[in-house]
């Protein structure tokens, strides 16, 4: 995308200290504003804008809903004409004031959900793009248009999408959008299987991804191999042949093995690497050493728990109406892991759509096409996408989210991708961009990057280095390709859901498993935090810190206990707990541990068992299937003798026939031959009689003379 040029326009004016945030408390998100006409002047009281508000020279002519009194954006006039209010997100307001035209600031923006837009949203550790990225989540939470939204969370913070804001400062700005906290109870949280440790409090459930949709280019970057080195090929060849069949050499037996089209396992393909006729061959086959490296490196994968024959279908994942957050947050889930899980999802969808597409399209002209199992249009939204999408190099999941952003729009497949890094970001992905928005920026080179993706005319002050990174949290830059309107400063509404991203701050407490616990001096800083979020909820409105601790000391004296209680917290609730419950807690938790040790134990023995019990099976199988297979050929070859013989005898038949045929025709010839001499030869002795007769005649007539 060539770089926009931007227009002349006079330097703006800026109310407020456009450094500063104004919340301590909600780091990234939108700030409270410390004006102190707020509270006096009752015409603006209600206006979310406050504090920084940058007067812009060049006039702004957004496309307006002059009805309900709301800037569209992602849509063309004619477009919102058709579809009116479906499909809108509310995403906040106009943060800048215009000098020429009409002043557009505090005006109400809604966005468009009904197109499939690729969106890009950045700005630096802090800045407030993973909150805007939970804003547009929420929005689609809200929809009844029967979008499917995938989120991929690689730092674990989107499960808070199910909690409702409990943040004082946001709980007002709220109410002055006129919102509520809510919490999204069709959001559900889903991790790759076997990597669920630590997480079992928020987790909706895991999934796993079917060997069969590995490409052999996904496992070669999964291993970091060449895909057309002799490793690559291998892997290439052993995938082929695990699907369409092969010929398996056991000892002295050469067993056919059937292929597998549509599922099969990791130990399917290190069985083909083994045991495959043409790998061990000499001549066109590999090296021991190869094959013995790649088999290893598969079974090193299996024991991952990513993987599984037939894997969670990608229905499940995007389900209409519901959000979808993918947490590959996990320690052990390197980029790597996270690339390969968003390039299958990425791949699946565009598949899945494209197929739907179709019956969508034969279904609209009045054909029979059943729409079961068909995928809805799907919103992929990916944080910290420059470590999935890197500008260098490339991952497993470049070519997948190319080909989903260049081939997406018919099929319905939008993409929204959140980066701290523009300038490290695929470029042939942000090719596809058609809404940008930015938060603060820190380097040079990211708001270089910048300024040649924005999607739209751009005012010159807008994007200068100064102005960008003076960028408050909760407002940002919004270019819309769609409307054709220029580059606004937008203020982005409070989230009603709880936003997990603040940065964690140093505590002297010491986490126990999710739990802490201590004395009442030693956890009242703990206790007062708590306290204030129940506050701002519906359970307890009226708790304080001084009531709970007398709840704590009453408690204390009911039970007897002497001594200074000891107590936990966890989550939002107040265990009580003295010495002796607490080492019987200790005991009970140490000999619930060894139970679940002992039940993993178990399973994994049954497991083996029964995996041994599968390979015997699937050996006897395949015993009985050469068996039976031998006998058939052995038919075939009787049949095919008898068959042989039966035509010779025919054969022979025939020729003796024809045989005979021709002597009868021989004897025939020769007796007409005969007959036809013996003719011939009568009728020279008539004509001889006759001329002698004819001669006689003569003489005597002569002699009578």
């Amino acid at each position: 995308m060539e770089e926009n040029k931007p227009e002349e326009e006079s330097k703006p004016e800026m109310k407020g200290n456009p450094g500063v945030d104004n919340d301590p408390e909600d780091e990234n998100g939108p700030g409270m504003d410390n004006d102190p006409e707020v509270d006096n002047d009752p015409e603006i009281k209600n206006k979310p804008v406050q504090g920084f508000t940058p007067k812009i020279g060049m006039e702004l002519k957004p496309l307006v809903d002059k009805e309900n009194d709301f800037i569209v954006l992602g849509r063309t006039k004619g477009e919102h004409e058709e579809f009116g209010l479906r499909g809108l997100m509310d995403i906040g307001v106009v943060g800048e004031s215009q000098t020429t035209g009409e002043d557009h600031l505090s005006h109400k923006i809604m966005m468009d959900n009904q197109f499939p837009h690729i969106m890009f949203i950045c700005g630096k550790r802090g800045s407030g793009k993973s909150y805007t990225l939970g804003l547009i989540a929420e929005e689609l939470a809200k929809s009844a248009e029967g979008i499917g939204t995938i989120l991929i969370d690689p730092i674990g913070i989107f499960w808070s999408l199910k909690r409702e804001n409990v943040s004082k400062n946001e709980l007002k700005l709220l109410d002055s959008y006129g919102l509520n906290p809510m919490n999204f109870e069709n959001v559900k949280v889903i991790t790759p299987l076997g990597y669920e440790e630590g997480m079992e409090a928020i987790l909706d459930g895991s999934f796993s991804i079917s060997v069969a949709e590995m490409t052999a280019g996904d496992w070669c970057t999964v291993f970091d191999i060449r895909r057309f080195k002799a490793q690559g090929l291998l892997i290439g060849d052993a995938l082929t042949k695990v699907r369409e069949g092969y010929i398996a050499i056991y000892g002295n037996r050469n067993i056919e093995m059937p292929g597998k089209p549509e599922y099969y396992s990791i130990g399917d393909i290190i069985q083909c690497i083994e045991h495959d006729e043409d790998m061990q061959s000499k001549k066109k086959g590999y090296a021991t050493s190869t094959r013995r490296s790649i088999a290893a490196r598969f079974q090193a994968v299996g024991n991952w728990g990513l993987f599984s024959r037939e894997g969670t279908p990608i229905q499940t994942i995007a389900a209409r109406n519901n959000v979808t957050v993918i947490d590959v947050s996990h320690p052990k889930l390197d980029n790597d892991k996270r690339s390969l899980i968003v390039g299958i999802v990425a791949r699946k969808i565009l598949e899945g759509r494209i197929q739907a597409s179709k019956k969508e399209e034969a279904r609209s002209l009045g054909m029979p096409v059943s729409m079961e199992g068909t995928l809805p249009v799907t919103w992929l939204l990916i944080d910290e996408a420059h470590l999935i999408l890197p500008r260098s190099g490339s991952t497993a999941a470049t070519d997948a989210l190319v080909n989903y952003a260049k081939l997406g729009r018919r099929p319905g497949c939008a993409l929204v991708l959140a980066t701290q890094r523009p300038a490290a970001t695929d470029d042939n992905v942000l090719s596809q961009v058609d809404m940008m928005i930015s938060h603060n920026l820190a380097l040079e080179e990211d708001m270089v990057s910048l300024r040649k993706r924005l999607p739209s005319k751009v005012p010159p002050s807008l994007v200068t280095s100064d102005f960008i990174r003076a960028i408050p949290i909760g407002m940002g830059i919004l270019a819309d390709q769609k409307t054709q309107s220029r580059t606004m400063m937008v203020k982005f509404r409070p989230r009603q859901s709880y936003h997990s991203g603040k940065a964690a701050v140093p505590t002297n407490e010491v986490p126990d498993e999710g739990i802490m616990e201590g004395t009442p001096a030693q956890v009242s800083p703990i206790l007062k935090f708590k306290v204030e979020r129940r506050e701002g909820s519906i359970l307890r409105p009226s708790l304080n810190v001084d009531q709970l601790l007398i709840r704590i000391d009453s408690t204390s004296q009911e039970r007897g206990v002497k001594k200074e209680p000891v107590f936990v917290i966890q989550g939002e609730d107040l265990l009580f707990r003295d010495k002796e419950e607490r080492e019987k807690a200790e005991k009970e938790k140490l000999q619930k541990e060894r139970l679940e040790k002992e039940k993993l134990e178990k399973e994994r023995l049954e497991r083996e068992k029964l995996e041994k019990e599968r390979l015997e099976k699937e050996k006897l199988e395949k015993e009985r299937l050469e068996r039976e297979k031998l006998e058939k050929e052995r038919l075939e070859r009787e049949k095919l003798e008898k068959e042989r013989l039966e035509k010779e005898k025919l054969e022979k038949e025939r020729l003796e026939r024809e045989k005979l045929e021709k002597e009868r025709l021989e004897r025939e010839k020769l007796e007409k031959e005969r007959l036809e001499k013996e003719k011939l030869e009568k009728e020279r002795l008539e004509r001889e009689k006759l001329e002698k007769e004819r001669l006689e005649r003569e003489k005597l007539e002569k002699e009578r003379l």
